[in-house]
């Protein structure tokens, strides 16, 4: 696997690391504050962050779990898009999995690449954020890789009955390593996925340890299709049960499902609200912001608690943007009937956000 996006530092895996005996006379005079502190400045920035972890051993206990706490965001932005980011990072996870998951492994004929030596590490320990489209495609791939398929540029990837059995079994071993070891998810994002939908929503109700992951969860994206919309009920319930501590949560593609309603409703936080319809469905999709059992409904209720509201290809009522009266951003887009009469804008008007900086 490449060290530039997500480093599996083989020099580090020869032994254990006591951070309290690392310290040489080269090692810069940081405590783990000081380094935590500006370790979480580079966040964003892998390249700089894995540098840090090459400068000592100390400095790699700290910069780590910062580079592995969201390791789909920095796929996503490396520019690369390349194969080989979402190989490896499944062959790292993979090499963590407990004997149980690598027998299953093989006994559904999967077997691993070969790594030289046993991660020192336990990287889904680290994991905040999952993201759970980026996990398939990723096992897509890596699939792609042990079982010998070729891929050529621009060609379109069939998964047949007996690839998409072992894409299946990977992602549910991951999954199951994910909500075991990581002690909290601040972000989950279900927003799409075509398998798993389904796993996350049968993972999350089987393992125990979920219920105290999602504790905490601050972002949620969800969505569904056709053939995902009952999995994504079952998430929605699950997670109005364990994550009340939501702030931001964000529908894409918007299902009126109506798990959401109560997800809206026992939040305590919530502050950042995003609505959008498919690019392609061409059409305005006319919603009910009346109906008391749908997640509109909720949305109004809880207004006044509202700073950021972003509305795209669906109907809003203009007249209850009153009720926002915190509101600091607002985004509209394509949000009226296709005959929007003139007098639904007059009432802007009458709208007093005086806490509005972005519209």
């Amino acid at each position: 696997m490449s060290t530039r996006i997500i480093p599996h530092l083989h020099w580090y895996h020869s032994r254990r690391i006591n951070p309290k005996r690392v310290i040489t006379n080269s090692t810069p005079i940081l405590n783990e504050h000081c380094l935590i502190r500006i370790f979480e400045l580079l966040a964003e920035d892998s390249n700089s962050l894995f540098c840090c972890a090459l400068v000592s051993r100390f400095w790699c206990i700290y910069a780590l779990p910062i580079l592995w706490r969201n390791p789909w965001f920095y796929i996503k932005n490396s520019g690369t898009g390349s194969d080989r980011w979402r190989t490896g990072l499944i062959t790292t996870y993979v090499a963590t999995l407990p004997q149980s998951s690598k027998d299953i492994l093989s006994r559904a004929g999967i077997k691993p690449p070969c790594i030289t030596k046993n991660p020192v590490f336990d990287y889904s320990c680290f994991l905040k954020g999952l993201h759970i489209c980026s996990l398939e495609v990723h096992v897509i791939f890596w699939i792609l890789l042990v079982t010998g398929v070729t891929i050529e540029n621009g060609r379109v990837i069939v998964i047949n009955p007996t690839l998409r059995k072992k894409i299946f079994i990977v992602i549910q071993e991951l999954m199951r390593l994910f909500f075991r070891k990581s002690s909290v998810l601040y972000n989950l994002n279900a927003g799409s996925g075509i398998i798993v939908p389904e796993i996350l929503a049968n993972v999350i109700t089987e393992i125990p340890e979920a219920k105290k992951v999602l504790k905490k969860l601050r972002t949620f994206t969800c969505g569904s299709t056709v053939n995902t919309t009952k999995f994504m009920a079952k998430i929605v319930s699950t997670l109005s049960n364990y994550s009340r501590n939501i702030q931001q949560l964000e529908i894409h593609p918007y299902e009126d499902i109506n798990e959401l309603s109560k997800l809206i409703n026992v939040q305590k936080y919530l502050s950042t609200i995003s609505m959008e319809e498919n690019l392609t469905s061409g059409n305005i999709r006319q919603i009910s912001w009346k109906n008391t059992n749908g997640a509109p409904y909720e949305i109004i209720k809880k207004a006044q608690f509202i700073t950021r509201l972003t509305i795209g290809r669906m109907y809003f009522p203009i007249e209850e943007l009153s009720n926002f009266v915190n509101l600091e951003e607002l985004i509209l887009s394509s949000f009226g009937d296709q005959d929007y009469p003139r007098s639904k804008w007059i009432q802007l008007t009458g709208v007093s956000l005086k806490k509005l900086k972005l519209f």
